[in-house]
C-alpha cells in the first residue's frame, strides 16, 4: 500500500508541513479490495479527520480533506483498513506528518 498527498496549497516543501486548505490523498493497493479502504489522520489532540476515498481505479482510491483554521498544529498519523477480495482484513498506520504551527 502507498499513500500519495497532494496539498492544493499551502505546503512547505523544505519542512514538509501542510497549511491550511484541501489536500487530495491517492491510496494504491496491491489487490482488489472488497469495498472502498477506510482511512482516516488523528491529529495530535486525538481528533480523528476521517477521508472518505472513493474508487478511481481497480487498485487506488481517491479523496480529499481539508485543514481548516481549527485544525491543531502537531503531527497526524493515518490509520488505513481493508478487506481483500478473500475477506481478509489488513490494516496499516503508514506516516506521521507535520500540520501547521
Amino acid at each position: 500500500m502507498s499513500v500519495v498527498y497532494q496539498p492544493q496549497t499551502n505546503f512547505d516543501t523544505v519542512s514538509g508541513r501542510f497549511g491550511q486548505g484541501f489536500v487530495d490523498i491517492s491510496v494504491n493497493v496491491s489487490e482488489p479490495l472488497l469495498l472502498a479502504p477506510f482511512f482516516s489522520l488523528i491529529l495530535s489532540n486525538g481528533q480523528p479527520i476521517i477521508v472518505d476515498l472513493h474508487a478511481a481505479a481497480s487498485n487506488r482510491f481517491t479523496g480529499t480533506f481539508a485543514i481548516m483554521p481549527s485544525t491543531p498544529s502537531g503531527v497526524a498519523s493515518a490509520v488505513f483498513s481493508a478487506r481483500d477480495a478473500a475477506g481478509n482484513r489488513g490494516h496499516r498506520y503508514p506516516i506521521r506528518r507535520p500540520y501547521p504551527d
